[in-house]
């Protein structure tokens, strides 16, 4: 922990006849006053441009586990993952989304399900409560969801309040001010199918294994990186900032934290189905 430097002799020293240290040293203090003010300017710099670096999406490892790629992937139906969904029921207590920051059509097995870029979902097991690699120290009791997309992408960090506080990102090439990041989503970033069919995905989840769809129970990885001390400005050389920011299509492809528009979609489609089966 870095200590403070206190001041120098009783009342900066200009108790009553006592010198100064300027007075002693003509042209000293104000020596020290530009050494410290270019010092501070310095350090501002520094960081400044830490925070401008750019953060690479890497591929999903769970914090050094590995990970295997699925060669001949399962689809799965809604009616599936509910029936799925309920076997699990008071087993599991949150749900994980990621990005595979792989390739579009490419499936991992160190998540439950995996969402290609046209919307169709694949699973890796027949069991919800299989303990699968997708999110550090959080793997028990937990379902992992990933979009197959995220290759090269990148962003950066804002520049005038850390990046945990940031509640808004730009484009690569658009005007961004310093209480915005900056988020690419690289050659193949999330699509919208993929966004409205993880958004369905979480809504079917949460209604069969009776949990609510809130920030506590439903987590982007960048969310609960946060949390737990790796997400992005934390400097952990396995910083994860899987879906930080995503485009909203009803807000012109504006970039939305990503956890809140998710789950914002889910309510709509868990309303969605009460006043289907009301209806019905």
């Amino acid at each position: 922990m870095k200590g403070e430097i206190g001041e120098h002799g009783p009342n900066r020293g200009e108790m009553a006849g006592r010198k100064t240290f300027g007075s002693v040293f003509p042209g000293s203090l104000e020596k020290m006053k530009k050494g410290s003010a270019k010092k501070s300017a310095s350090a501002a710099a520094k960081k400044k441009k830490a925070a401008q670096i750019k953060m690479q999406a890497l591929p999903e490892k769970g914090k050094g586990e590995k990970k295997m790629l699925v060669e001949n992937p399962v689809k799965i139906t809604e009616t599936q993952i509910k029936k799925m969904a309920k076997l699990a029921r008071g087993r599991i207590t949150t749900i994980y989304l990621h990005w595979t920051a792989g390739h579009y059509g490419q499936v991992f097995d160190d998540y439950h399900l995996c969402i290609d870029q046209d919307g169709t979902v694949y699973a890796t097991c027949d069991d919800f409560c299989e303990r699968k690699s997708h999110t550090w120290m959080r793997n028990g009791g937990t379902i992992g969801i990933a979009l197959c997309c995220g290759y090269d992408a990148t962003c950066e960090l804002p520049t005038a309040i850390c990046a945990k506080a940031a509640w808004s990102a730009v484009g690569p090439e658009d005007y961004r001010d310093p209480y915005e990041a900056m988020v690419d989503g690289g050659s193949e970033p999330p699509t919208e199918k993929q966004i409205e069919a993880v958004a369905k995905v979480v809504a079917i989840l949460c209604k069969e294994l009776d949990f609510p769809n809130s920030s506590d129970r439903v987590m982007t990885h960048c969310e609960i990186a946060f949390r737990d001390g790796y997400g992005p400005g934390s400097g952990d050389p396995e910083t994860k900032w899987d879906l930080w920011f995503l485009p909203d299509n009803a807000r012109n492809n504006r970039l939305t934290p990503g956890g809140c528009l998710i789950r914002g979609k889910a309510a709509y489609y868990l309303w969605d189905m009460k006043h289907k089966k009301k209806a019905a």
